[in-house]
């Protein structure tokens, strides 16, 4: 800088001797991190004219540079589009520089633009170049071309977010079966660490006909505590152990469940179970609870089974009240009336 300066004191300098000069000045400053000073000199540099046609592209680039990381995205346009009009070829890089400082002003439209190119030009797309454009694409739903990118960056920068976000692209694109296998391979690596995303998982599992899994994902979960358990998860492993046909391990999920369910009817499919299994005494205690905590969808069906349920268990005057309570709604009046009809056959032939 001292020899710097005194040559400047000199003004003894020609156009391109100046040129230079500002350019060196441009480019201690920028070593000591001095980037007011860098661009006032490159400035200076283009000022004074001295430059040949690739020098000066050179230090318009620069400049545009300097202009962007101090945040001066209004200069750092206008010098860009002047350094693209005139420049060969320019790099990926270039395009990706416009585009971020479009996205700065608010100009999305033209960001979009730019940023397409960017990518478009490279061979291998830089990972901030690909989220940018990504961005873009989840913006405005083009859901087809968001995945491809994810698919670029899940493959070249292995990271939890974009499996997520590329499994979430398929559901959106309703590919459920691409949507669990990207899931699942993060899942493998251990990637998956959020109640979310393990829910959800859980959720793929089951939708696509593999409820097993859905409950090993969802035990595991609640078991470590990742999955905090509220009435939904539970009721979510309860389903997957039903469908996966071991219902003996739906019993506890289900009476959890049930009792935080602000409603009635995870207490009538316990119920079921339990009859399946001919319990009938459980049977009817869920029944009960189901119908004391009331908002059952099917009240009628649910005095029906407790009444079934107490004459299974020969409760004779429980059974006659919960059917002559299922009498009065349409739809179980013809089945109440006929387990009514029963239980008085059944009375008979104990008495004679």
């Amino acid at each position: 800088l001292h020899v710097l300066e005194k040559m400047e004191a000199s003004k003894r300098l020609n156009a391109n001797e100046e040129a230079l000069m500002w350019h060196t000045f441009g480019s201690v400053y920028v070593a000591q991190e001095q980037y007011d000073l860098a661009t006032e000199s490159l400035e200076k540099c283009l000022a004074a004219e001295g430059l040949s046609e690739q020098e000066s592209l050179n230090v318009r680039y620069n400049l545009a540079q300097l202009y962007l990381m101090q945040e001066r995205y209004e200069q750092a346009i206008p010098m860009l589009l002047e350094w693209f009009g005139r420049a060969q070829n320019p790099a990926p890089s270039a395009y990706y520089a416009l585009a971020v400082a479009y996205v700065q002003t608010g100009d999305d439209e033209k960001a979009f633009l730019y940023a397409k190119q960017a990518v478009a030009k490279s061979d291998a797309p830089r990972e901030g170049w690909l989220q940018l454009l990504l961005g873009f694409y989840l913006e405005d739903k083009e859901f087809e071309e968001a995945a491809e990118l994810l698919e670029q960056l899940a493959t070249r920068f292995p990271k939890k977010l974009y499996w997520v976000q590329l499994s979430a692209v398929y559901s959106a694109l309703d590919d459920s079966k691409n949507a669990l296998a990207v899931l699942e391979l993060a899942y493998r690596q251990d990637l998956l660490t959020e109640e979310g995303e393990l829910v959800h998982l859980a959720q793929l599992y089951f939708y696509n006909g593999i409820p097993y899994e859905a409950a090993l994902v969802l035990e595991k979960g609640l078991g470590s505590g990742v999955i905090e358990g509220d009435a939904d998860a539970w009721e979510l492993l309860a389903n997957s152990w039903l469908y996966a046909r071991e219902r003996g391990k739906a019993v506890e999920p289900l009476e959890r469940a049930a009792k935080m369910s602000d409603k009635g009817d995870l207490y009538v499919r316990l119920a079921s179970v339990w009859m399946e299994q001919e319990e009938w005494s459980r049977a009817a205690e869920a029944l009960r609870a189901a119908l004391k905590k009331g908002d059952v969808t099917d009240p009628g069906t649910t005095h029906l089974m407790l009444g079934i349920a107490n004459a299974s268990a020969q409760r004779w005057e429980a059974a006659n009240h919960a059917l002559t309570s299922a009498q009065k709604f349409e739809k179980t009046e013809q089945a109440a009336a006929q387990w009514i009809a029963r239980l008085e056959h059944e009375k008979w032939l104990m008495a004679n």
